[in-house]
């Protein structure tokens, strides 16, 4: 579907939110040696299923089971060797891929419990206590005010193009 920059139609109606508590959020994305790192912690907490020893995929045991990374996939840079995630040569500083929300809201439980705070996500229904203290996904709002400029932009970190006479496809 064609996404007409001047014309944010998928982004309506604009609701006014309110962010009424602090928060901090991560400057840098998460790197395949870092979600490899938190998968091995996992894995020492029995906390994993799936068919990882053949590098298909990585699932939560605990809770309502959902795919948390696409090993398989060409793209993935993470793998497992037989005893441990490791991120493939040349991969380990890039920002992990092929990676679920689920898989994204199950780092941050096993970051807090790694880091002795409170885990957030309930994995049975998969929703966050946002009452408690620790690690988290942003909610939209969260990330929108993050992200966004003080200079008008509709779309935040991407260069207006403002002479175009077509779409752009994204």
């Amino acid at each position: 579907m064609p996404i007409f920059l001047e014309d944010p139609f998928d982004e309506k109606p604009v609701n006014r939110v309110f962010i009424t508590k602090d928060y901090y959020m991560g400057k840098f994305e998460i790197t395949n040696f870092q979600y490899a790192e938190i998968l091995n912690f996992a894995l020492e907490q029995n906390e994993l299923t799936g068919d990882y020893p053949g590098n298909v995929t990585v699932m939560n045991l605990k809770g309502k089971q959902r795919e948390l990374l696409d090993l398989d996939d060409s793209e993935c840079g993470i793998s497992f060797d037989g005893a441990a995630f490791y991120a493939e040569a040349g991969e380990e500083s890039k920002p992990v891929i092929e990676l679920t929300w689920w898989g994204a809201a199950f780092y941050c439980n096993m970051l807090s419990r790694q880091q002795n705070v409170e885990e957030l996500y309930d994995l049975e229904l998969w929703v966050c206590d946002l009452s408690k203290t620790g690690y988290r996904l942003p909610t939209e709002a969260e990330w929108e005010y993050a992200a966004r400029y003080n200079d008008g932009r509709v779309y935040p970190g991407v260069i207006q193009l403002r002479n175009l006479t077509g779409a752009i496809m994204l």
